[in-house]
């Protein structure tokens, strides 16, 4: 499908940045992700693990606003691929209780993700240039905290 940017300037400013975020989801699962063997949200969770190193099953599907049965699947597709494992909590009667540990495999599936990740930005920030970075800076600041509280109070 091709975008006509013309049409698109048309469009609210929301529907510009839905567009943008979806073709950005598309680009980094094609170029970034797909050669590493990760999805998008394989590497949200990778992420998550990697900042938290440990996490119960119930905090990351609440964090990524996903279903029980959608996370068990992306959960059971990177056991399968040796970037995570899963085991029971210590201390915790209820054998239910899953916790989600990345695996040293999937530590250097990440790294080299992010790797990717930061070369790709590096040409995006080329082809910008200073100016567009720093206007693109002053509106991300803007927008951000706006989101992020609308986020929080949704989840109230």
């Amino acid at each position: 499908m091709k975008i006509n940017i013309r049409q698109l300037e048309k469009k609210s400013i929301a529907e510009r940045i839905f567009v943008l975020a979806a073709i950005m989801e598309s680009f980094a699962n094609q170029r970034i992700l797909k050669p590493q063997g990760l999805s998008f949200s394989g590497y949200k969770i990778l992420a998550m693990l990697d900042r938290y190193k440990k996490l119960p099953f119930n905090d990351i599907m609440d964090c990524l606003n996903s279903t029980k049965s959608n996370l068990s699947q992306r959960i059971k597709h990177l056991e399968k691929k040796r970037y995570v494992k899963k085991f029971h909590q210590k201390n915790n009667k209820d054998k239910r209780m899953i916790a989600i540990e990345m695996t040293a495999f999937g530590k250097k599936k990440f790294k080299a993700a992010q790797s990717e990740i930061e070369k790709s930005a590096l040409v995006i920030e080329s082809y910008l240039g200073d100016e567009d970075i720093s206007r693109f800076n002053v509106f991300f600041k803007k927008l951000f905290p706006y989101l992020i509280e609308s986020k929080n109070q949704d989840m109230k």
